[in-house]
């Protein structure tokens, strides 16, 4: 074998471990994200689901005053 050939093996050899690390990194990064996805879309149903327990809080207490209204005049 000559220089050359150990060389370029050699080399060959650093470029599939970097390779490898490349595609490590990646996977990494893709369940990450993955994840953070999920989070994301977790996230967005409870913020929808606050909203309706607000909407419907808010709503009870309109209804709890005109109620109080309504009582109120026919007091008057």
């Amino acid at each position: 074998m000559s220089g050359r050939e150990v060389i370029r093996k050699g080399g060959e050899s650093i470029m599939d471990a970097i390779l490898l690390q490349y595609n490590g990194l990646v996977n990494r990064y893709q369940e990450k994200l993955a994840k953070l996805e999920s989070c994301k879309a977790a996230l967005k149903e409870k913020e929808a689901q606050f909203q309706r327990a607000h909407f419907l809080m808010i709503d009870h207490r309109c209804q709890e005053i005109l109620l109080l209204d309504k009582q109120k005049h026919k007091l008057m």
